[in-house]
């Protein structure tokens, strides 16, 4: 389940990075 996790991330990021970095 650990690898399910951080692997699902960068699996299919979001395509408006909000989350990470908001569009100032």
């Amino acid at each position: 389940m650990l690898e399910a996790t951080p692997r699902r991330a960068p699996a299919n990021p979001p395509p408006e990075p909000r989350v990470d970095r908001p569009p100032a």
